[in-house]
């Protein structure tokens, strides 16, 4: 069984979901500068919310920088946020494709894809052949792309 717990920020916020799923796959998402920080003692799998993390940042660059200083410490950490919700409605644009193609270059393997994407089949199908494609360009082949 795997969790997802948002704006994870110091370790009694995942007290709870211990002691009730003791054996479950916990995903961490890092939302905040304080999210950031949990790196230092964090054990569960990291997961960059880049959108939150926008917001709480107040800069794309400074979200850039924490994205690669994530990935640089924990190397199985996820990325999400929005990722592809173009194909839900207006179709993939140039920007989808640079932003999936920079987070492989910059060592995300595994891709938290958008909630409206998710909901449709058509839209996620569509997904799944952009990432496919995306894969034969990989920077790091050792290390393939893949989705949650």
């Amino acid at each position: 069984r795997r969790v997802m717990l948002s704006f994870v920020e110091k370790p009694s916020d995942l007290t709870e979901v211990r002691e009730l799923l003791p054996d479950a796959e916990i995903v961490a998402k890092l939302e905040s500068a304080a999210g950031l920080d949990a790196l230092d003692w964090l054990s569960e799998v990291p997961m960059v919310a880049r959108g939150d993390l926008l917001v709480e940042l107040g800069c794309p660059v400074a979200t850039l920088d924490a994205c690669q200083r994530v990935i640089r410490r924990r190397p199985e950490a996820w990325v999400g946020s929005r990722i592809l919700n173009g194909l839900v409605g207006r179709g993939i644009e140039l920007s989808e494709v640079m932003d999936v193609a920079l987070l492989g270059q910059l060592g995300y393997t595994t891709l938290l894809l958008g909630d409206e994407l998710c909901l449709r089949e058509d839209s996620i199908l569509e997904a799944l052949d952009w990432l496919e494609q995306l894969r034969s360009l990989q920077v790091q082949p050792d290390r393939p792309l893949t989705t949650v």
